[in-house]
């Protein structure tokens, strides 16, 4: 009896190891496939990526970056939209590529290298936000989340903003998650099935995932009061 143990023992392990060369073995396949499609530096989503892995590797950079992008749709015309850059990056203009503190340095004081700083701004933004934001209102996500289920992919949804600091912020939270939900549900459960996309090995999984941020639905959200915490919390779920 013990040696036929042993056996199983040895036949379980070599099970192990082959399933865990074969998925390596597609790992790497997958991989490989993918850098077939990477983009050449003659489309613009190579620049896009150069930028943004570049933007994300200096922590000042992305902060500056961020705060612009964020306060961008406020800004309506090209003098602010220029005046903004200036203020924003000059902080950390040192660590900025020469073509850019060349741009900004230039665009100062004149209004039509200013007036196309901006428009180069405002549609960068733009095109950079597209590959992240799926949209600003529920029409614009489910149309955005048609394309990503007609390309064979699923999705999560999360809700873009600033922190909560308020119970009005947090009901406000609440009720745009609210409509989140009510207006994808209905299209989104009617679609046909895709047991690939809708099916794993326990079943049947939700098409429609949103990505709750527990942090937005509460001011006072706090580790330090955790019970606090989850009771009012609990009480916008």
């Amino acid at each position: 009896m013990a040696k036929k143990s042993s056996k199983k023992k040895t036949d379980a392990a070599g099970s192990e190891d082959l399933l865990e060369q074969r998925t390596k073995s597609i790992g790497r396949e997958l991989f490989t496939e993918f850098s077939h499609y990477a983009p050449s530096v003659f489309h613009a989503r190579w620049w896009e990526d150069r930028l943004m892995n570049w933007a994300m590797g200096d922590e000042a950079v992305k902060l500056q970056m961020f705060r612009f992008v964020d306060v961008l749709p406020m800004l309506r015309d090209h003098g602010s939209i220029a005046r903004h850059l200036e203020e924003y990056f000059d902080e950390v203009r040192d660590r900025l590529p020469m073509a850019v503190r060349l741009g900004l340095d230039l665009s100062s004081g004149n209004a039509i290298l200013s007036r196309a700083l901006a428009y180069n701004a405002r549609i960068n933004a733009a095109r950079m936000a597209r590959r992240f934001i799926a949209g600003s209102n529920v029409p614009e996500v489910l149309s955005c989340v048609r394309g990503l289920r007609k390309s064979g992919n699923a999705f999560t949804l999360d809700l873009l903003g600033e922190a909560t600091i308020s119970n009005l912020d947090a009901d406000r939270y609440q009720q745009a998650y609210l409509q989140l939900i009510e207006g994808l549900a209905a299209e989104v459960n009617a679609w046909p099935e895709d047991p690939l996309l809708d099916c794993d090995d326990r079943g049947h999984i939700p098409r429609l995932n949103i990505s709750l941020k527990l942090s937005a639905l509460d001011s006072q959200f706090a580790p330090v009061d955790a019970e606090g915490s989850f009771r009012r919390v609990a009480a916008r779920l």
